[in-house]
């Protein structure tokens, strides 16, 4: 390979991990109906595991069948399980891998579970924890991309050799 399939290849590669952050970051801020979540504990094994990532579509109106998997809050957490029924206005549902039913007075339905992927929820945990870092060190790659092709500011103009 020579080197300006590799550079192209280089380029490929960091704008569609640019294009993949904007779409995860445009997800979580709510502009388009999809959450991932990270999933903090084994409840619903083997559905899904603990640090594996759950895709959720959010909707507010969604009115689930006995079995859909869903998202709600409880206590201020948001909570993935199977949905079991009502009982006298109140929620029922089970996480897979629990012996007994949650009884929910107060929680509705956010969205419905998708699917997910495993162990990228450990991945997203840091980003999330670390994201002014992740982004300047972005930021820095840019800027070098960009001296280093010569588009900001064309220091190689007219100079011979290496």
């Amino acid at each position: 390979m020579n080197n300006k399939t590799v550079k192209l290849i280089g380029d490929v590669l960091f704008y569609a991990l640019l294009l993949l952050l904007a779409i995860i970051l445009l997800c979580q801020v709510g502009v388009f109906p999809y959450r991932m979540v990270y999933v903090r504990s084994g409840s619903m094994a083997p559905v899904f595991n603990t640090g594996d990532l759950a895709i959720v579509h959010m909707d507010s109106n969604y009115m689930p069948h006995a079995g859909d998997i869903i998202m709600f809050s409880e206590q201020g957490s948001d909570v993935i399980h199977r949905y079991m029924g009502m009982d006298n206005g109140m929620m029922i549902t089970k996480g897979d891998a629990n012996n007994a039913p949650d009884v929910l007075r107060q929680a509705s339905p956010k969205g419905q579970f998708l699917f997910s992927i495993p162990f990228l929820g450990y991945v997203f945990v840091f980003v999330q924890n670390n994201i002014f870092w992740i982004i300047m060190i972005i930021l820095i790659v840019i800027l070098l991309d960009l001296l280093h092709s010569n588009k900001v500011f064309p220091f190689n103009k007219g100079k011979q050799g290496g």
